[in-house]
């Protein structure tokens, strides 16, 4: 999963051509939501996502994490 930037589009297409598929999301909120429906291995993130940046999505899916018995 990633932010729906340009850059990221990209990503998709290399992601694909390793097997893998992918998602975007418009904003980081988006992608927390995406995020807790709990069918992604990795999440590929912008520092400067609208709404939620990349280090309030991080932070966010690591307190979840942590909250529930998942984390460090």
């Amino acid at each position: 999963m990633s932010s729906g930037t340009t850059s990221f589009a990209g990503s998709t297409v290399v992601f694909a051509s390793l097997g893998y598929a992918a998602e975007t999301a418009e904003d980081g909120a988006q992608a927390l939501v995406a995020w807790r429906s709990g069918r992604f291995a990795a999440v590929l993130t912008d520092c400067s996502m609208p709404v939620m940046d990349g280090y309030q999505l991080a932070g966010a899916i690591r307190q979840a994490e942590r909250q529930a018995g998942l984390g460090a």
